[in-house]
């Protein structure tokens, strides 16, 4: 009974006084991480505009980082995002996982994309895993630099915010991007 009593005195004492215990963490990255972004996509509606004709959806995760002070550019980075796609109900999603080791990235405004400073990936190697790795859901493809779509300030972001129209049941757009102190 008294070193359970000392025990909790004890973690009272440094809880009252702040004496962290851990040090802080991120999600995931290393020490020069300035940004954490996650995303997600269901375009389960073809007929919808940005669905391009395919029921498809996407969700990953992306951290980028660096040592520019701004936070606009840096160095590195690595998203995780794994991608399906098919032609219609009943056939095969074909989903593919995309691992991009991200050198080189900024935030800037694509013209003709879209009208909010994104996340562009100036520079990176993919390697693309799963059944669709030889599809259109693999991004080992596409040239550099690239456009991501990710809005490039802090915030939460549906597909209003991200396309500029409303959401229809079955379509949904999603990102979440935190600065990092």
């Amino acid at each position: 009974m008294k070193t359970v009593l000392k025990f909790s005195m004890l973690v009272a004492v440094v809880a009252i006084s702040g004496i962290p215990l851990t040090s802080s963490a991120h999600a995931y990255g290393g020490r020069n991480q300035q940004w954490q972004v996650t995303v997600s996509a269901n375009c389960n509606v073809p007929s919808f505009p940005a669905c391009g004709g395919f029921i498809s959806g996407f969700w990953g995760w992306c951290e980028f980082g660096g040592t520019n002070p701004t936070a606009q550019s840096g160095d590195s980075g690595d998203c995780q995002v794994t991608v399906y796609g098919r032609q219609g109900t009943g056939m095969p999603q074909n989903p593919a996982h995309n691992a991009v080791d991200v050198t080189g990235w900024h935030i800037g405004v694509v013209e003709g994309m879209a009208p909010y400073a994104q996340f562009i990936i100036d520079s990176a190697t993919v390697k693309c895993t799963g059944p669709g790795a030889s599809g259109p859901s693999c991004f080992g493809s596409m040239p550099f630099p690239q456009p991501t779509g990710i809005p490039g300030s802090p915030g939460h972001y549906d597909t209003l915010a991200i396309l500029g129209v409303l959401a229809v049941p079955g379509v949904h757009f999603n990102a979440q991007v935190n600065l990092l102190p």
